[in-house]
């Protein structure tokens, strides 16, 4: 058990410093950044499935059509929300995607209630009115659309849902929307080298050459650590660690790079944080309810 801790850990210290990470590439444009992302960790992805044994496997996921759309859908919704997380630390907007990501747990709820019709108790209502309220507070006070706060929240969503339909292994998942979206990436990235705007150049060094194997790294293996350490651990301290990572994000935002915390913002993040408590606590308590009835259960079969 305390290696999966320390795997958990491990993962959230890997995105604590992905965003100063992120700000190195400032001099690039952050569209090329991104798609280097996809292109290097599908290559990342390759590798690690023909050490685990797995290619072959891998690759017979793409013989069925409906997996095909899956991978598609859900290889979009990630490039979604590495867009937000990539870009957000190079354009100093970590606050707003600290708040989209806190979001993120409570708007599933929410949506798969609405969408696939999944009973929600009164504390699930009440917590997900909260969080819903803080982000019409943020959409009054903008004036406009907070795209990055949609857009982290509702591609965690399609994320969530695609995962929760498939019986496709987790890493398999990940390799293979990585590679459906891969010809849009390495197109876009030729784009950005032809243009001189790339890490190719002319003038390129051992820096440039070895970027795409960092951003690799800071990409996938936070996310086999956590996804690992996700299977061992109770969901109650999984859900408490999911909270660790925009917290971290937050205060590195406001209080490293001196991004602007507002009154709405705050008042926002009040409400999220009252629905996210009263989730938690709800969550804790039908864990000791259903930790007793097995124990209920228990002394009544020895009993017998």
């Amino acid at each position: 058990m305390k290696k999966t801790y320390f795997s958990l850990i491990i993962a959230y210290i890997i995105w604590m410093f992905a965003i100063p990470f992120w700000k190195l590439f400032t001099g690039y444009p952050s569209f090329y950044i991104l798609n280097i992302r996809f292109i290097s960790s599908s290559i990342f992805m390759l590798v690690f499935l023909a050490v685990q044994g797995e290619l072959r496997e891998f690759f017979g996921h793409f013989r069925k059509r409906k997996n095909l759309l899956v991978f598609l859908c859900a290889g979009a919704a990630l490039y979604g929300n590495w867009l937000c997380n990539t870009v957000a630390p190079m354009i100093d907007q970590l606050v707003e995607v600290s708040i989209g990501q806190y979001l993120s747990p409570i708007m599933l709820i929410f949506l798969g209630s609405l969408i696939f019709r999944e009973k929600l108790s009164p504390i699930q209502w009440v917590s997900s009115l909260l969080a819903v309220s803080g982000l019409l507070v943020i959409l009054i006070s903008y004036g406009s659309i907070p795209w990055i706060i949609l857009l982290v929240s509702s591609t965690f969503f399609v994320l969530t849902a695609l995962l929760k339909g498939t019986s496709v292994p987790a890493a398999h998942m990940t390799a293979a929307q990585l590679l459906m979206l891969d010809p849009l990436a390495v197109c876009l990235a030729l784009r950005y080298e032809a243009a001189g705007q790339g890490f190719y150049g002319p003038g390129a060094g051992p820096a440039q050459w070895l970027s795409p194997i960092a951003i690799a790294c800071v990409s996938i293996v936070p996310m086999l650590l956590f996804n690992k350490a996700v299977k061992k651990l109770p969901s109650i301290t999984v859900g408490f660690f999911q909270y660790l990572g925009p917290t971290l994000s937050m205060v590195m935002g406001v209080f490293v790079y001196h991004e602007e915390l507002d009154v709405s913002k705050l008042l926002a993040l009040a409400l999220i944080w009252l629905g996210i408590a009263i989730y938690i606590f709800s969550q804790i308590q039908e864990e000791k309810a259903s930790a007793a009835s097995r124990a209920g259960e228990q002394t009544g079969s020895n009993q017998m």
